[in-house]
């Protein structure tokens, strides 16, 4: 909160300092106006730039549940307007028209059992022009869907750890996998393993279109070849946990880099039984074996698994800040509104209270204005 007062002190500074070189024409009222509008600015810009910090986005699973297209009005119109003259000669634009080149235009979506409807393409003239993706889809297919979510742990990220994830030699953890192709998530990732992707992708995607909506998970697994479990330790904090409903296996094999040796979870989530049958068991299972290996995620996230909600951590909130770029943007707005706003306050005299105020640092007159300036 600290971080409000050099915002609010801004404006305070500024308008102090219009008041004192122009006593006369910067008048108390115009001062408390402009005072009070950009102490309501810079709350307003300070509160809505720290909840923006705080944003982040999950993914829903579900499924297709069907396609549609259709039409709609022409969405490449443009306005053609003649030349006409005044009577002092002086060129403007008149009868203006608007043009279209067609009658209508094409738009392609699905629907997704999460409520949502995704638009894969618009404004398409051209109705045969339908998008692959949309060709390609069909009814009952996995898909996921981006949902913006408010993730109290990016206010004070460092407080949730209590282990290090400093592992010496260690490889860097993944990039966090989101949506493709407009509904289509790569949920298995593998980093050097003879894990068969195309196949886990697709058995884990049909798992998060079975239980994603039931038990609120987004079910991810990562499969490395190293020996040291402390690399999901790395991935918990590069990750931040993972999403509010993400359960993150991290496999990792050695040797033949088909068998599992051994198994961690990292979520935000408190299933610690959960987290103890991944670790005793999942050792010596196959990840060639992909209906039995991940049939057994499947079974243990179905029976064990219940999400912990975000709302929890909300204490974590108290330490949130605005992003550095925002921050800086605030500070802009506060001199930039300050100045410009005392100046204006001057020109203009909106109360109309100072009919004869002179300005001696401008050496001009303004016709027309209420203000002289000598």
């Amino acid at each position: 909160m600290w971080m409000l007062l050099p915002l609010l002190a801004i404006p305070l500074v500024v308008l102090v300092v219009a008041k004192v070189k122009w006593p006369e024409a910067f008048t108390v009222k115009e001062f408390l106006l402009l005072e009070a509008i950009m102490v309501a600015l810079m709350v307003g810009g300070f509160f809505t730039a720290r909840w923006g910090a705080v944003q982040d986005t999950e993914k829903w699973n579900g499924r297709i549940t069907a396609k549609d297209h259709g039409t709609e009005p022409c969405c490449h119109c443009y306005e053609v307007c003649q030349t006409c003259t005044d009577s002092d000669g002086n060129s403007y634009s008149c009868n203006c028209v608007e043009v279209c080149p067609h009658v209508h235009d094409y738009w392609w979506s699905v629907d997704v059992s999460t409520g949502d409807r995704i638009t894969m393409r618009s404004c398409e003239p051209n109705k045969h022009n339908s998008p692959k993706a949309w060709d390609d889809a069909y009814v009952g297919e996995p898909a996921s869907v981006e949902h913006l979510y408010t993730n109290y742990l990016l206010a004070d990220p460092d407080s949730v750890f209590r282990q290090s994830a400093d592992l010496d030699g260690a490889a860097s953890a993944p990039s966090y996998p989101g949506v493709h192709s407009h509904y289509k998530a790569n949920q298995a990732l593998n980093l050097g393993t003879k894990m068969p992707k195309a196949e886990w992708d697709m058995a884990l995607r049909e798992l998060n279109a079975d239980l994603g909506a039931g038990k609120q998970v987004n079910v991810i697994v990562i499969a490395t070849d190293g020996d040291d479990p402390r690399y999901a330790d790395v991935v918990e904090r590069a990750w931040l946990y993972g999403k509010k409903n993400d359960l993150v296996f991290v496999l990792g094999t050695e040797g033949d880099r088909d068998t599992i040796s051994w198994a961690r979870v990292v979520t935000i989530s408190r299933v610690e039984s959960l987290k103890i049958k991944v670790r005793d068991e999942m050792p010596g299972k196959k990840l060639s074996d992909v209906e039995g290996t991940v049939g057994f995620i499947r079974d243990l996230t179905y029976n064990e698994f219940e999400r912990t909600p975000m709302a929890e951590f909300e204490y974590l909130m108290s330490a949130a800040k605005p992003k550095p770029w925002m921050l800086w943007l605030l500070y802009i707005v506060a001199i930039v509104g300050s100045v410009g706003g005392s100046a204006a306050m001057v020109i203009y005299d909106p109360f109309g209270d100072e009919r004869r105020a002179r300005f001696r640092s401008f050496g001009l007159r303004i016709p027309g204005l209420r203000r002289r300036f000598r």
